[in-house]
């Protein structure tokens, strides 16, 4: 799993945690071990990546953030590596918004949306 990659996943979980206003403890601790069973299954994250993707979970992001980066990210790829990545995407985001065994309205909503942005 490429760097750009890493932070962008990691960006969209921050966006989906945060968007009904409640930060759950359970949501940011999956993000982090997303991180950690990268480097435990072999996919290593390099140190400056780590850095970035930290980093980027104490920031916040909108929902056309995170839709524009990862229309930008998916235009290197043809339709069947994208609709692969949208998959593992949607499956992430799906796992962040149940990791607090919660799924607001908005986090429902968003995601929604998210899926109709991306024709799944």
């Amino acid at each position: 799993m490429n760097d750009t990659v890493v932070i962008l996943l990691v960006k969209t979980g921050l966006f989906f945690a945060n968007c009904d206003g409640v930060y759950d403890e359970t949501e940011r601790k999956f993000i982090e071990n997303f991180l950690s069973e990268l480097d435990n299954n072999g996919c290593s994250v390099s140190g400056e990546t780590r850095k970035l993707a930290v980093k980027a979970l104490d920031s916040s992001y909108s929902f056309s953030d995170i839709v524009s980066e990862t229309k930008t990210y998916l235009k290197e790829f043809n339709k069947v590596e994208r609709r692969a990545i949208l998959d593992s995407f949607s499956e992430f985001i799906g796992n962040v918004i149940k990791a607090d065994s919660v799924v607001s309205e908005q986090e429902q909503q968003f995601f929604s949306q998210w899926r109709k942005e991306f024709n799944l």
